[in-house]
């Protein structure tokens, strides 16, 4: 048999329910997303790693039946690295044709050592959209920044082809 308010008062008993409901859970803004836990040592950007550099790649530097994205337009490119400007203002790591109006890609990114962690790095590989954790070894000495593959899960290889090929020189 009902109790008393919900065979008198149903909207009572509804509304009790709710303010129970809705006190139910955390009040605690941390983030714990699988991404969050899983890169805990991951810091931002060292001050000497930041800035804009360029490259240009060598046709002998294009894999076999290279992708568009390496063919068509010039084989300059540009790469920025910046703690800001990203997805929520967070970190980016943007690599550009200067000759396009956008950038290849600008995954948000993370350093740990003398690793860059990019995180959902876009690969167009069969023309849908994926997205990667890819980790390369960087090592900057004076202006000249050079890559190596610790990690790169794009079957087409054009990130890899264009972080990797060539050293790049700091602007400015």
């Amino acid at each position: 048999m009902p109790g008393p308010i919900t065979r008198r008062h149903p909207l009572a008993a509804l509304a009790v329910a709710l303010v129970f409901a809705g006190g139910c859970g955390s009040d605690d803004d941390s983030k714990t997303s699988s991404t969050a836990a899983t890169k805990p040592a991951e810091g931002r950007a060292p001050a000497a790693l930041l800035g804009t550099y360029t490259t240009t790649l060598k046709p002998s530097d294009l894999p076999p039946n290279a992708p568009p994205e390496l063919t068509h337009g010039s084989r300059k490119w540009k790469l920025t690295i910046a703690n800001s400007g990203g997805i929520d203002n967070g970190p980016v790591f943007a690599v550009a044709d200067p000759a396009q109006p956008n950038a290849l890609e600008s995954p948000s990114f993370g350093v740990s050592g003398d690793r860059i962690l990019l995180h959902r790095e876009e690969c167009a590989a069969g023309g849908q959209p994926h997205f990667y954790e890819n980790e390369y070894r960087y090592k900057l000495s004076g202006k000249t920044l050079t890559f190596t593959k610790v990690k790169n899960s794009c079957p087409d290889e054009v990130a890899l082809t264009i972080l990797t090929s060539e050293p790049w020189t700091k602007a400015g």
